[in-house]
Parts: C-alpha cells; sequence; structure tokens
C-alpha cells in the first residue's frame, strides 16, 4: 500500500483513478490502525491478521 501510494501521490496532479484506487487501502489500513486501539489496557499487542 505504502508504495502505491507513494507513486501515485508523488504525480503532480494525481489522476481520480488512482486516489478512487487508494481510498479502500486507506480505509483499511484505518481499520487496522483503530483495532490495536481497541485491545484492554494490559493486553498483549495486535498482531498481524493471519
Amino acid at each position: 500500500m505504502e508504495d502505491a501510494a507513494t507513486l501515485a501521490l508523488s504525480r503532480p496532479h494525481p489522476s481520480t483513478d488512482d486516489l478512487a484506487t487508494l481510498f479502500p487501502l486507506r480505509q483499511a489500513a484505518l481499520a487496522a490502525y483503530d483495532a490495536g486501539d481497541a485491545q484492554p489496557s494490559g493486553g498483549p499487542p495486535a498482531g498481524p491478521p493471519g
């Protein structure tokens, strides 16, 4: 995801298609980040899925 974002956002004017492709990836990353914050205090850290 990071590589795709770097490539798309390095252009002077990212296309709508580039941004539309990145949006669901961004949402998934935010959801994963938020899920990590939902761990009870003192619980084990969130690991990678799978």
